[in-house]
């Protein structure tokens, strides 16, 4: 089910779909995402998918750098160096990832995006990686990628 129109957290007013300048889609086209209208007073934003429908719920800085740190530790499960699971690796695959945050964090597939998350949820999922990571065995995955040809990963 397709998130509402969002509506800006300090303004109470509908957001507006923009279309960035900086960043971009993996297939090249310019992101999309809905801004508040009282840009640059307000710098309330919200993720949009690429045909414009909502993909997060709006957020202030602080949640926004939260999210992002979520998704840093989060996406190193099923990426390499920005790239999806090559099925050769030790890294799981991305319905795999979002299968183990639903378990970590108790929610549904519906539930379970970064996007949608609070600060406070953030930091569960961030905890709750470390957790399960150090359960799992995976002691690299959370480090940073060096480059190095190891087996069954390709440059």
């Amino acid at each position: 089910m397709p998130l509402p129109i969002p509506e800006c957290i300090h303004c109470k007013i509908p957001l507006v779909l923009r279309t960035s300048k900086q960043y971009r889609y993996h297939n090249g086209d310019p992101k999309r995402f809905y801004g508040c209208p009282n840009w640059p007073g307000c710098n309330c934003t919200s993720g949009a998918n690429p045909d414009g429908t909502p993909s997060s719920i709006p957020a202030d800085d602080a949640t926004k750098q939260a999210r992002r740190n979520a998704h840093r530790i989060f996406d190193k499960l099923w990426m390499r160096d920005g790239r999806e699971w090559d099925g050769k690796s030790y890294l799981l695959t991305r319905k795999r990832a979002y299968e183990v945050m639903q378990g970590l964090m108790g929610m549904s597939e519906e539930q379970a995006h970064i996007g949608q998350f609070s600060i406070d949820q953030c930091d569960q999922l961030i905890e709750r990686l470390k957790h399960w990571q150090e359960v799992a065995g995976m002691n690299t995955t959370f480090q940073k990628y060096k480059g190095k040809r190891k087996r069954g990963i390709r440059k």
